[in-house]
């Protein structure tokens, strides 16, 4: 499970792709002053450096998974919550998941939940990344 996930180490070279030595390293080879020589002089990770010189991935790309949801989609969830909490119609969390189930199925969104259903992390994950406005 992602909640007893423990980081391993990374051996020294920095694990945060879009340093701005990974961006350095990846003009450096892209304007040929230097080959994939590059990855060891800069100290980035070669296996993340090549994708982005063969125009797989985006410079910048974000080492971790995206959201399934969009921040806007997230923000406007986050809100209708805030206004049915006023209204005095709170949700349990069962039940929010329930509804991003749903919202999920019936846009068609690919998720990697199982049976479509957000779990506790990614629940646990919305509450944190809006918690200034449900935590009130």
């Amino acid at each position: 499970m992602i909640r007893n996930y423990k980081t391993k180490e990374t051996g020294g070279r920095t694990s945060y792709t879009s340093s701005p030595a990974m961006i350095v390293a990846y003009y450096s080879v892209m304007s040929a002053q230097m080959s994939y020589q590059a990855a060891k002089h800069y100290d980035v990770d070669k296996k993340s450096l090549l994708p982005r010189v063969k125009n797989e991935i985006p410079i910048d790309a974000h080492p971790r998974r995206q959201s399934v949801l969009s921040p806007v989609q997230e923000q406007e969830l986050a809100e209708c919550l805030i206004l049915l909490a006023e209204w005095s119609w709170g949700f349990s969390k069962e039940e929010v998941k329930d509804i991003i189930q749903e919202f999920l199925k019936d846009n068609d969104i690919q998720n990697p939940f199982t049976e479509n259903c957000p779990g506790r992390d990614w629940f646990d994950a919305f509450l944190k990344r809006h918690r200034e406005k449900l935590i009130t």
